[in-house]
């Protein structure tokens, strides 16, 4: 299975020189390039250069509902030599990615009808210390990171996003790995603590959100999400429980199981809200191959057997 690029959702740069081995572990590590492109489309055992894909889909997003008239999507994916996506184009997007000498985004910019662009610098640990975003060339935000190094288990993250400041205070264990961050706002008191396999892998992520203002209307304010992971023999996520709490008295457990072939290739995805399985929203994938053990065509179905997509992949080696 082709892994792309993870960003966490703490970016750090450093004052002193040892900074090495510090692992900070965001949203269980999500990839930059999901805003723009399903991970599924891209998931390749032999390195390809080019993907072009041609989708049917039966699901009206905006109406949630099956449709007889299938709307068609074209989307093409070009790979540089290291396997990494450089451009993403469909009829209305033509996203184009850099790197830097370590392989990671230095530049995202939409091409396309909205003329998107974002910025990256890093520090010689490649950690992301200044971030950029511009719309038609006019600059609209960003912010830049630094960290104070209070002793080998402390660092205290400062973010400066202009009118905003942020200050997350992290503690790590003996293997550098981050086990509680603490952030505080004028609003809102956050905390979140972290858990580990023996392996390493992230097992649980618990974040309270306690408000300081007790007159803050809690019904619309999540309090706390607690997560646990479980993983495959392969390291790929396998579930994912989520329990909540909205405002005063709103409970809420979430779950997700995910299925995969030989080549890596979710084959079912399942979710749950309080044990009751979401029929229409889990899906379950069907796939032919071609000589390279790559998918080539792909049909997509929620549990109540209803087709929502159908795609094909023609790929260029």
């Amino acid at each position: 299975m082709k892994q792309i690029l993870i960003w966490t959702f703490l970016f750090i740069s450093c004052s002193d020189n040892n900074l090495s081995g510090y692992t900070f572990y965001g949203e269980n590590q999500p990839n930059p390039l999901d805003e723009w492109v399903d991970k599924n489309e891209i998931n390749f055992v032999s390195k390809p250069k080019k993907i072009t894909l041609t989708e049917f889909s039966f699901f009206d997003n905006l109406a949630r509902t099956i449709v007889n008239e299938p709307k068609k999507n074209i989307r093409i994916y070009t790979f540089n030599e290291s396997g990494n996506l450089i451009n993403f184009k469909t009829d209305y997007k033509d996203i184009v990615f850099t790197y830097n000498k370590n392989g990671l985004i230095e530049t995202i910019e939409n091409l396309g009808e909205d003329k998107d662009k974002f910025v990256n610098k890093y520090d010689n640990y490649q950690n992301l210390i200044d971030f950029k975003k511009y719309y038609n060339n006019e600059f609209k935000g960003g912010y830049k990171t630094t960290f104070d190094k209070e002793d080998a288990n402390t660092i205290v993250i400062k973010r400066d996003l202009g009118e905003v400041k942020q200050k997350h205070t992290c503690k790590f264990d003996t293997k550098k790995r981050i086990i509680s961050l603490s952030s505080e706002s004028d609003s809102f008191k956050e905390r979140t603590t972290f858990s580990y396999s023996n392996t390493g892998k992230l097992l649980s992520r618990e974040w309270t959100n306690i408000p300081k203002d007790q007159n803050y209307k809690l019904e619309i304010r999540k309090l706390f999400e607690n997560k646990y992971f479980e993983y495959d023999n392969s390291d790929r996520i396998k579930k994912i429980k989520t329990k909540s709490i909205f405002g005063v008295s709103k409970k809420k457990i979430s779950e997700a199981n995910y299925y995969y072939d030989e080549f890596g290739n979710e084959i079912r995805y399942v979710i749950s809200d309080n044990g009751i399985e979401r029929n229409k929203q889990s899906r379950r994938r069907q796939y032919t191959f071609d000589k390279n053990n790559n998918w080539i065509t792909c049909e997509t179905f929620n549990l109540d057997n209803q087709l929502i997509s159908k795609s094909t992949r023609v790929i260029s080696y």
